[in-house]
């Protein structure tokens, strides 16, 4: 195909350009500013505001005549530019209408190529042994420069194989720290596939796991000194209600005597205690029982 080249001709805008475009500006000028000259620092008020108003139409009269010129001079300047500019997007359309067509089937080829490539580079990540497979895919691998046609498949190829052995560091390095958050890690990294902040937030989970225990021993302190003021009220209780004397000390006398007997209060409470023994010694406690004046008791054998 022979070169095509378009020109124009250079001394022709040269003289185009050159070419003044006359008019009596200086004489203009100058009756401008003999007009204007009385009008400079003037103050308007009511004894002369008919003849200021004459002067300002009068002077905006000038200004439009000089206007009008203006554009009827930039019309006839304009049309050699108008007809330059119709003939040069005439030109460009014979281009245009040539070239669509073609680039339309370049792209179409392009792009098959492109995916033809990267279903080539699928194929190959497919191929791959995975130690984790649950956290890798051609997805998360794929980079966009591999479409460009710089971009080599033996270089998309090394990608992936360094892919995938980034990830299996990072997540041999997780299961290395042993967490009781284990699963809550593998999640985030397959979240954000960042080491780094992996282990962030590891260190987030270990200070919450940390407080949580601090608080659940906390709480058990608490609930053991609860626990023994609760069984000090009810042996202080106890010791109200029967005094120092019906104390049972270990080896006392299967049955109380009278004159002790006697000495049982008439105010009752209610006490609920167990007992694990033999059934003898069962028996033996409900002797006791009765020996020490208590009659009205419910024993349950579990």
């Amino acid at each position: 195909m022979a070169e095509i080249r378009f020109s124009v001709d250079e001394n022709a805008l040269q003289v185009l350009s050159s070419t003044e475009i006359k008019a009596n500006f200086e004489e203009t000028k100058a009756q401008l500013e003999e007009l204007v000259k009385p009008y400079k620092g003037v103050i308007v008020d009511a004894s002369n505001l008919r003849e200021s108003k004459a002067d300002i139409a009068r002077i905006r009269k000038v200004e439009k005549s000089i206007d009008e010129y203006r554009k009827m001079v930039k019309k006839y300047v304009t049309v050699p530019l108008t007809a330059f500019e119709d003939k040069c997007k005439e030109l460009k359309a014979v281009c245009t209408e040539a070239v669509t067509a073609m680039d339309e089937q370049v792209k179409a080829i392009e792009q098959k190529q492109k995916d033809e490539k990267i279903e080539s580079l699928r194929l190959y990540f497919d191929a791959q042994e995975k130690k984790y497979p649950d956290y890798v895919s051609f997805d998360q691998v794929f980079d966009d420069s591999w479409e460009n046609k710089t971009c080599s498949i033996e270089k998309c190829q090394q990608d992936i194989l360094s892919y995938l052995a980034e990830v299996e560091k990072d997540i041999d390095i997780i299961k290395s720290l042993q967490s009781d958050d284990e699963v809550a890690l593998l999640i985030k990294y397959s979240e954000t596939y960042d080491l780094r902040e992996v282990m962030e937030y590891n260190s987030i989970l270990e200070k919450r796991r940390k407080q949580a225990e601090q608080e659940r021993l906390i709480a058990e302190e608490k609930a053991r000194e609860a626990a023994e003021r609760e069984q000090a009220e009810a042996e202080a209780r106890a010791k109200e209600a029967f005094g120092e004397e019906l104390t049972l000390p270990f080896g006392m006398p299967e049955v109380l005597p009278k004159e002790q007997q006697n000495l049982i209060p008439t105010k009752t409470v209610q006490i609920t205690f167990k007992f694990c023994g033999t059934p003898s010694e069962i028996a033996r406690l409900e002797d006791r029982l009765i020996g020490i004046g208590i009659s009205n008791y419910r024993m349950i054998i579990e």
